[in-house]
């Protein structure tokens, strides 16, 4: 059967609805990847939107194992599983040397195939687990963005992280690493880097000089360490003009969030709350089933016979078509509308959620165009290595999809890194917020945009914007 050449903009989204019926298969373990292979091996960020493998009768010969853990093996892993299940897998080089291959992650960038993949990767399978099932990350805490002068600031930094315990805050500027411009730092070769800061968990330390608002310079060593994530990251009631308003700032969809994500709706549910902004403008990604979880706790009870998503595999394993439809959750607040702030960085699960609900509320986006992800990955384990290779591509109830280029903002907001997350004078809340009280958007005047460059390969989270099941 001929698999499907699918280029962004280009594909017709319909094609993607299942005819018939859909079923949804059995799923096994419900793993993470997010919009796209973004090594981060200095501990910062990764997200995906992770899809459990199926199961069933056919499954038996699905995504084989390596022969052996010996690493010539492993490589024809990479090979045979890019040739076959993934999603791409007729565009794949036929003809690749694997013999300079020294790296499994150097080989599956390689095989990639362009435009529409930059998301493929593999990682250890303990940082996967650590990460995406336990809530853990191992590394300083940043979140970082690079200004058209290559300065980088720090957008956030994960609560509890060497950084955040160290005292550096949202907007501050990380001027060095080791007396090294910071930009030049990850831009060096890896092995560089590796001597400096090292990808190892082993507590590795290094100068940090970081400038603070007002301009004050500071150096500090900070040493890498394992953290807990939160996810739910605020939760909050803002009563404007007679109008009770939920404002839920959301971090990456992992196994941890489904009990703060109850947390949080079992407290807003009992607030009579009539409408709400959903921060996501960090969200890189993570499991399908969390999305479809958050998503179901805005649109109310009763919907378990509706589609929330529809992720489709290659014509080759077209039996592996699998539905996630809403669930009831009796914290749910039934809401009429939602709010999404949303950036570059919001992928993956996370614009899952705008598309999913998109066929059954109103759904309006603020700031940014999201970072264009409806593809997923079904983690692949061997030999204590992960490979998240695109597998799937998803659509909503509606059939649509297709946002390669990203989701657009309905109303344009920058994000401006001198104004505290969570106040209600930051500009991406205060346009929603303008939004609900005059029912459009705010004057062009407002929404001025920040002129950035994207991250060093580097600091790009890894996994970022991979979608899995």
């Amino acid at each position: 059967m001929q698999k499907p050449t699918i280029f962004p903009n280009r594909r017709n989204t319909n094609s993607c609805l299942p005819r018939g019926a859909l079923r949804c298969l059995g799923l096994l373990c419900v793993l993470v990847s997010g919009c796209g292979a973004r090594n981060d091996t200095t501990g910062g960020s990764s997200g995906d939107s992770i899809v459990p493998p199926v199961t069933g009768g056919q499954s038996q010969d699905y995504r084989p194992a390596p022969s052996s853990c010996q690493f010539d093996d492993m490589k024809s892993w990479v090979l045979n599983g890019m040739q076959s299940y993934y999603l791409f897998a007729d565009q794949v080089d036929g003809n690749i040397d694997l013999d300079p291959y020294d790296s499994l992650e150097d080989l599956i960038i390689d095989l990639r195939v362009a435009p529409n993949d930059t998301f493929s990767y593999i990682t250890d399978e303990q940082s996967h687990t650590g990460r995406f099932t336990e809530g853990e990350n191992t590394g300083f805490g940043w979140v970082l963005e690079r200004t058209a002068n290559d300065d980088l600031y720090f957008k956030m930094v994960e609560a509890g992280s060497p950084l955040a315990v160290a005292g550096v805050t949202r907007g501050e500027e990380l001027v060095a690493i080791n007396d090294i411009r910071a930009i030049d730092f990850f831009q060096t070769p890896g092995a560089v880097r590796d001597a400096m800061l090292s990808s190892e968990d082993n507590g590795v330390s290094a100068r940090f000089t970081i400038k603070s608002l007002p301009g004050a310079l500071r150096t500090r060593t900070i040493s890498k360490a394992r953290y807990d994530l939160d996810t739910v990251l605020d939760n909050r009631v803002i009563e404007r003009n007679g109008v009770r308003i939920a404002y839920l700032h959301f971090y990456q969809f992992l196994g941890t969030s489904s009990a703060e994500l109850q947390q949080a709706f079992d407290t807003l549910s009992a607030e009579n709350v009539s409408e709400l902004v959903l921060d996501l403008r960090y969200n890189f990604g993570g499991k399908v089933t969390v999305a479809a979880e958050l998503a179901s706790y805005l649109i109310g009870r009763g919907n378990t016979d509706k589609a929330f998503a529809v992720y489709r595999p290659n014509d080759d394993y077209a039996q592996y078509t699998s539905t996630f439809n809403f669930v009831n959750k009796n914290e749910a607040l039934n809401l009429n509308r939602v709010f999404v702030l949303q950036t570059d960085d919001t992928c993956s699960a996370a614009e899952l959620v705008v598309n999913g609900l998109r066929p059954f509320m109103d759904v309006i986006t603020v700031g940014g165009s999201s970072c264009g992800k409806p593809y997923a990955s079904i983690p692949n384990t061997a030999c204590d290595k992960v490979m998240n290779a695109l597998e799937l591509e998803a659509v909503n109830a509606a059939g649509a999809g297709g946002y390669y280029n990203g989701i657009a903002a309905d109303c344009d907001a920058s994000d401006n890194l001198s104004q505290s997350l969570g106040s209600t004078s930051e500009n991406m809340l205060s346009t929603a917020l303008s939004y609900i009280d005059a029912g459009n958007c705010p004057s062009a005047s407002t929404r001025t945009k920040n002129e950035t460059r994207p991250l060093p390969a580097a600091l790009q989270p890894a996994g970022f914007g991979l979608g899995t099941l």
